[in-house]
């Protein structure tokens, strides 16, 4: 591969995924990213030499936020560039949260999920929108240099 063809890398969703949060909810009792779900860990280290159920978490799905706000669990899954694959991971993550022994105190709240991008995807929409999600366009103006980059926008 060419020195060209090579991409420069950014941490772009992680700062994407922080700014939303931070206008979203500013007041957010409590917010925790990079959330592994599901037992997962837990069952594999009884089957394992290994037997510290965190190693396994980086093998495992993780949510790329959690927040507790206002009484309520929200699961939010930032994609900056196929909005298409964060609706996926959600409709797992989702699957896996009441399997999650360390989020049990906050199970019993009321669950909402959102799916935040910077691009509108009309089927992704439609798609949250019968399942009650949430589907949240956010932009902030340097997100544009890393649409263009990766051709999401002219």
């Amino acid at each position: 591969m060419s020195q060209e063809a090579k991409r420069e890398y950014r941490i772009v969703e992680q700062r994407y995924l922080v700014e939303y949060i931070a206008k979203r909810f500013p007041n957010a009792k409590k917010v925790m990213y990079q959330v592994p779900v599901g037992d997962f860990p837990h069952v594999a280290a009884k089957h394992s030499e290994v037997k510290d159920a965190k190693w396994f978490w980086r093998y495992g799905p993780r949510i790329d936020a959690i927040v507790i706000a206002n009484g309520t669990l929200y699961l939010i899954e930032a994609e900056t560039r196929r909005p298409v694959n964060g609706l996926s991971e959600l409709e797992l993550y989702n699957s896996l949260i009441e399997q999650t022994p360390h989020l049990g105190p906050y199970l019993k709240f009321p669950r909402k999920i959102i799916l935040v991008t910077p691009v509108m995807d009309p089927n992704v929409a439609r798609i949250c929108a019968e399942k009650g999600w949430e589907y949240e366009i956010f932009r902030p103006t340097w997100i544009d240099e890393h649409l263009r980059r990766w051709g999401v926008i002219p």
